[in-house]
């Protein structure tokens, strides 16, 4: 908790599971381990929320069939606003290419990001944008750099729906998760939050298994 990474009793169970100095070799259930916690008072309180079976999940059911870009402004430890540009496949819930960058959402970090996605995994068929203009300027009925960028690999850019930020909803769960882990230590720097990203990135996609894949991590699914 005090690093910054998720703490639940599921989250509990699978770091020991992958722990191999594990006492004895052994580990209580994620029922048992739920239980322990509540008994010190370690158990965050959660409002309760609509049942998972009242929702229509928005998902692609193969891998690179949708992206999804999106962007939150961070303050670092030394005062400046930073962007974070966040780039997830849809089906697999993997980060592509994650960064940050010293100015206001922009086209041309946009398609920097995108462009170094592309060249490690591949382009996309689809990439879903926000509403921004930085982002999506097909709203104004112009053809920004990123709309071009997309053209050129055969990938088709599409918007969420206005008002409608649930469209965009595995990036905002992702990015909550993501801003505790920077909040527990605020990094001083861009250069030192654009390196606490990529240590999120990694065990993000490599360690920590997804509820919503059942139980896989992002880079098995």
């Amino acid at each position: 908790m005090a690093d910054g990474w998720d703490y639940g009793p599921r989250s509990v169970y699978y770091e020991a599971a992958l722990d191999d100095g594990f006492p004895g070799g052994k580990f209580p259930s994620v029922a048992t381990i739920a239980r322990l916690l509540a008994s010190v008072g370690q158990v965050a309180a959660s409002p309760k929320m609509r049942p998972k079976s009242s929702y229509i999940p928005f998902v692609r059911a193969t891998v690179m069939s949708l992206w999804q870009l999106d962007a939150f402004e961070y303050r670092v430890a030394g005062g400046q606003i930073v962007t974070l540009i966040t780039l997830l496949d849809d089906a697999s819930r993997y980060d592509v290419g994650s960064d940050a960058y010293s100015r206001h959402e922009n086209s041309t970090d946009a398609k920097d990001i995108l462009e170094r996605a592309i060249a490690a995994c591949g382009a996309p068929r689809e990439l879903l944008l926000d509403n921004s203009l930085a982002f999506n300027q097909l709203r104004a009925d112009t053809i920004g750099s990123v709309e071009i960028f997309l053209a050129s690999k055969g990938t088709m850019p599409i918007s969420g729906l206005p008002g409608k930020p649930t469209t965009q909803g595995k990036n905002e769960r992702y990015h909550q998760t993501l801003i505790r882990f920077l909040d527990a230590d605020r990094p001083a720097t861009l250069e030192h939050l654009r390196g606490r990203v990529q240590r999120f990135r990694e065990r993000y996609n490599n360690r920590r298994p997804h509820q919503a894949l059942e139980q896989a991590t992002p880079r098995a699914a």
